[in-house]
């Protein structure tokens, strides 16, 4: 939550002026009825007042028009969150408007932007209500949408550099001392004019390419055996599964899936898997993404499953 403060504090400074008018129109509440009162008499005043996204303002509309996201969304910022709905719409609005920026100390995780901004409202009876909402769901999908298509813009390159003026720069001295063998590693240019290691966007420096050369720059476990299964990026054992059946149900982010539900469209592939392994990986920010098949052979059908989006049990967040 402190990644998250810090963020709310430096918009209203770098953005006095919004957050004046949000102030004025959305005044600090008492309770829950009395925030949700105030955003349905003002919200239609919101998106010209305070220049707010398309996307966030839709989330401000729903919060002001549709009483259940207003209840669930007033209600996770009241309980145990250090920042009221107001200030996360507003902080929210220039997040996803900046890319991930480095972050040195060793006892902080790289956050993911718009997770860490919920971490502390997840975790509330509230944010636990919210995000199994199929509505909440949709709402944050297509701000998770805007700001992926805002990561493969150039604008996003302003956290590629070297420059130490930067605040979070990931070509600084401190940042390579956590890529060690960048250059050598993977394709880019440092000697790039424009300052960004001949990368376009955030996300073409996420889901870099490695340098073509010898194998042990990717190793890869038992190559010559094809009954050995590699991770297909550096992520990590999440959770195994073994011996599933049909209809098992094991866990995503959560979220209960089954060989006939994310092999749906692929239907004559399931009884292959009935009684196989599922195995379940986790990326963490600061890892390489760039998909490598995971298995000899060719790649028959390729499916993303939705699910319920940044969501976090009551009982997770105990047990954490």
């Amino acid at each position: 939550m402190k990644w998250a403060k810090r963020r709310l504090e430096e918009y209203k400074v770098k953005h006095a002026e919004q957050y004046a008018k949000l102030v004025e129109l959305f005044p600090d509440t008492h309770s829950v009825d009395e925030e949700i009162q105030i955003f349905a008499r003002n919200v239609s005043k919101i998106a010209p007042a305070t220049l707010l996204l398309p996307v966030v303002n839709d989330l401000a509309e729903a919060m002001g028009n549709e009483p259940d996201v207003a209840m669930v969304m007033c209600t996770m910022f009241n309980s145990d969150s250090e920042m009221n709905a107001r200030d996360f719409l507003f902080c929210l609005n220039f997040t996803i408007r900046q890319a991930p920026r480095f972050i040195g100390d060793e006892n902080i995780q790289i956050p993911v932007p718009v997770a860490a901004l919920l971490t502390s409202a997840m975790g509330t009876p509230g944010g636990f209500a919210g995000f199994i909402m199929d509505r909440i769901n949709e709402l944050f999908k297509a701000i998770l949408d805007d700001y992926g298509m805002y990561l493969t813009t150039y604008a996003s390159t302003n956290v590629l550099t070297e420059d130490p003026e930067v605040v979070g720069g990931w070509f600084t001295p401190a940042a390579l001392n956590e890529m060690p063998n960048f250059a050598e590693t993977f394709v880019c240019k440092p000697d790039d004019p424009r300052g960004h290691w001949g990368f376009n966007s955030f996300d073409d420096f996420f889901t870099r390419n490695l340098v073509e050369g010898p194998a042990d720059r990717r190793p890869i476990a038992s190559p010559d055996n094809d009954l050995v299964v590699v991770n297909a990026c550096e992520n990590a054992p999440y959770k195994v599964a073994y011996s599933v059946h049909r209809h098992d149900a094991f866990w995503i982010k959560s979220q209960p899936y089954s060989l006939q539900h994310i092999l749906k469209g692929a239907e004559k592939y399931v009884e292959r898997f009935v009684g196989g392994t599922v195995y379940q990986g986790f990326l963490s920010p600061q890892t390489y993404h760039r998909f490598h098949a995971p298995v000899s052979g060719e790649v028959k059908v390729s499916k993303v499953v939705p699910g319920n989006l940044l969501f976090a049990t009551l009982l997770h967040r105990q047990s954490s």
